[in-house]
């Protein structure tokens, strides 16, 4: 059976016996991260911006970073939506799997003119998310803790699934055998805006998912689909494992990036 379960992968690191990833070293994990600016044309429902997202792996600290800034395409280019995501690496317990664990993020989406901010803290130690809204309405003032679920599924913030799953091993596995889902718990940036960005969508600050291999577009293309809350996102990757698009079909969501060099097969 190559379906790879990553609760089973996450019970099998803690046994000296398991093989399953055998040859599958950290620094390969954490190559996966990369520095650097990428453009892309993001639609959602007939309105078009433009969006740029940065990303910085710090060895150094320890730390991986995702800056996301969207913009107005008219002579405005006003900025509608920002985000800076930022997660530490580590090591699952009993294991040498490496892994980026959620630190801090931060967000700020602006409704009508008016500018909506959240950060959200995770507190390892209490297991929980500790969550501050600023913003003109009154139930979005403050602050709130939330517990983290039991279990064993790697927590991740959502715009670093891709990079949560690379620096694992999972999308070299999963794409060497054409098969195989991780489990994720998916933490919303957004938190608690995130009802207001996106339609018929629970407000809530994480999501179990799960991201499953969904075959090859072409010899230079792979993908991936996230399951969560009953909606699928579709993730393609390139050759060199760097997002090319994305769909969130039924949000009527497509990104496609505007300054990838033309593959060749």
């Amino acid at each position: 059976m190559n379906k790879i379960n990553f609760l089973l992968v996450i019970l099998c690191f803690s046994l000296s016996s398991c093989a399953f990833f055998t040859g599958l070293s950290y620094k390969e994990g954490l190559e996966a991260l990369q520095s650097g600016a990428k453009k892309y044309h993001y639609e959602d429902k007939g309105n078009e911006y433009a969006l740029e997202l940065t990303t910085q792996y710090a060895p150094g600290k320890g730390t991986y970073t995702v800056k996301r800034v969207m913009r107005t395409k008219d002579s405005d280019n006003k900025v509608v939506e920002q985000s800076v995501a930022i997660s530490t690496t580590g090591t699952l317990k009993s294991s040498k799997l490496e892994v980026i664990k959620p630190k801090i993020s931060q967000f700020n989406v602006w409704f009508d003119g008016q500018k909506y901010a959240s950060e959200i803290k995770v507190n390892e130690k209490t297991r929980k998310l500790e969550v501050k809204t600023n913003s003109p309405e009154t139930q979005w003032n403050g602050l709130e803790e939330i517990d983290l679920p039991a279990g064993q599924a790697l927590p991740c913030y959502f715009s670093q699934v891709m990079e949560c799953a690379k620096v694992t091993g999972f999308v070299k596995k999963a794409s060497r055998l054409g098969n195989g889902s991780m489990n994720l718990v998916v933490i919303w940036e957004g938190y608690p805006y995130i009802s207001d960005v996106y339609s018929n969508f629970p407000s809530q600050v994480y999501s179990s998912a799960e991201l499953v291999f969904d075959g090859n577009l072409s010899s230079t293309e792979r993908r991936f689909l996230l399951n969560v809350n009953n909606q699928e996102i579709v993730y393609v990757l390139n050759n060199k494992d760097e997002l090319v698009k994305s769909f969130w079909i039924s949000q009527g969501v497509t990104m496609t990036r505007v300054d990838v060099p033309r593959e060749t097969n």
